[in-house]
């Protein structure tokens, strides 16, 4: 992992703090008028495929995260010592988001079948969580290690829906220093 760390002052990790609030807020209402569009529009496909919409909650959920842990630095002497690497280590912002947020704000789609009926290893009995490989999973195509197109996470928009409506009152409640 990059050892990088900066000083910065209390007004500069105040002001980080802001833009990440921000930006976690624009992202989910990007997520919004994205979703409600499509639902409104495209009722048929997106209710199957709301995948550009899914691909953009993700990075909401991965700069909360950064909230989190930028929320987690203390000034001594009026200065902080700022990890920079976690503003490149998407796996620790993920967990961190992830581990703070009702299981309802993570899940950007259900399993497509009942585990206790199906079985787990020939039918998609998971949901999809809304991490870094779901991300890519969405924007990026991609081989697997047998060169077979990996299929695009599933994301289903009545899940997402709801998943932007709990993760954005918790956003709202959110009480910056």
């Amino acid at each position: 992992m990059n050892n990088d760390k900066r000083k910065i002052d209390q007004e500069t990790l105040k002001n980080l703090k802001f833009a990440t609030w921000h930006n976690i807020k624009y992202l989910l209402n990007a997520t919004k008028v994205l979703l409600d569009f499509n639902i409104e529009q495209n009722k048929e496909v997106l209710s199957e495929h709301p995948w550009v919409a899914g691909g953009l909650y993700t990075y909401a959920i991965e700069e909360y995260g950064k909230l989190l842990i930028l929320n987690s630095y203390q000034s001594i002497e009026g200065k902080i010592l700022l990890d920079y690497s976690i503003f490149t280590n998407h796996d620790e912002k993920f967990s961190k988001a992830i581990e703070n947020l009702p299981s309802e704000c993570v899940s950007i789609s259900k399993g497509l079948f009942n585990s206790k009926i199906f079985d787990p290893k020939i039918f998609s009995t998971k949901g999809t969580v809304a991490t870094f490989n779901a991300r890519k999973g969405i924007f990026y195509t991609d081989l697997d290690k047998e060169n077979k197109l990996k299929m695009t996470p599933h994301v289903d928009a009545l899940t997402l829906k709801k998943a932007v409506i709990k993760f954005s009152e918790i956003v709202s409640n959110i009480k910056l220093e």
